[in-house]
């Protein structure tokens, strides 16, 4: 599960009750955000800060995102399959390329939302041992206070995903209660 961070009453509201519901007690809560949920939390923007591993339950969103390209990109019928204006902006921590290569669906889909104009989806990487891949903003070093700071001052943050190794979500967290 996510760690959700909420500055909106209604958006905190919504993540302590599906917090109850998974039996987790809490201001930020500690659970799963499947994309129905993400709906009804009425993100504009979806902001997820993820290390490694901490990324995988988001993979289904990023699908939904791909899913979504698609049915724009071919000018389908079909009903949209998220909320209006929605936007998925991630800060991924990988510790090699080939942990990023092996979450191919991400790249996939931040490239194909830049090569059809589509605003979906933003990606900031990080990667800790060995090259960076071509083509994809980089974060400079570990996520910290003052990055968490202009990070959520420029992109007027109010609701954060977090997940993580536990030495992750302790200083993301830390420093998110202070800014939110």
């Amino acid at each position: 599960g996510y760690w959700i961070y909420c500055k909106e009453k209604r958006n905190h509201r919504v993540a302590t009750r599906r917090a109850r519901q998974c039996n987790v007690v809490g201001a930020c809560c500690c659970v799963s955000i499947p994309v129905p949920v993400v709906g009804q939390l009425r993100l504009a923007n979806a902001n997820a800060f993820c290390g490694g591993t901490g990324v995988l339950p988001l993979l289904d969103l990023v699908y939904e995102i791909l899913v979504e390209l698609y049915r724009v990109v071919t000018k389908s019928n079909s009903p949209p399959r998220l909320p209006t204006g929605f936007k998925l902006v991630l800060y991924l921590s990988v510790n090699s390329e080939e942990d990023f290569q092996a979450l191919e669906l991400i790249p996939r889909t931040y490239f194909l939302c830049k090569k059809y104009q589509q605003n979906l989806f933003e990606l900031t990487l990080r990667v800790s041992k060995g090259r960076h891949p071509e083509g994809i903003p980089q974060m400079s070093g570990r996520l910290n206070e003052a990055q968490l700071s202009a990070i959520t001052t420029h992109k007027n943050i109010t609701t954060a995903l977090v997940c993580g190794s536990p030495d992750m979500n302790y200083t993301v967290g830390t420093a998110l209660r202070k800014l939110l």
